[in-house]
């Protein structure tokens, strides 16, 4: 994810007025968006899922996945949404899935 200077979550408005966190899958592709004055933050997946899901869910914010600035209809969705796809995927490829109270 992108953060400013100060350490803060980067968020991107759409037109609408929806408020989104851009995520990518690879540290590349952030850099490859960012601004000046901003840096990119790796995560680990299971702790955002478990610690920034359900805040996210709570303040109305969705996610917005690999967004690039060529095209700005990236896949956005609510944030607990986004975590019940990528359980859905782990559990259908590995097997496991993370234990998510909110889902």
């Amino acid at each position: 994810m992108l953060a400013d200077d100060e350490g803060e979550c980067r968020f991107w408005v759409d037109d609408g007025g929806a408020t989104f966190l851009p995520v990518w899958l690879e540290q590349e592709f952030a850099e490859m968006v960012k601004s000046e004055g901003e840096s990119v933050w790796e995560f680990e997946l299971e702790e955002f899922l478990q610690d920034s899901v359900p805040w996210l869910a709570e303040e109305g914010y969705g996610i917005s996945v690999f967004p690039v600035a060529a095209r700005p209809d990236s896949v956005v969705m609510p944030a607990v949404e986004f975590a019940a796809r990528i359980n859905t995927i782990l559990a259908e490829s590995y097997g496991e899935a993370f234990d998510l109270p909110y889902l």
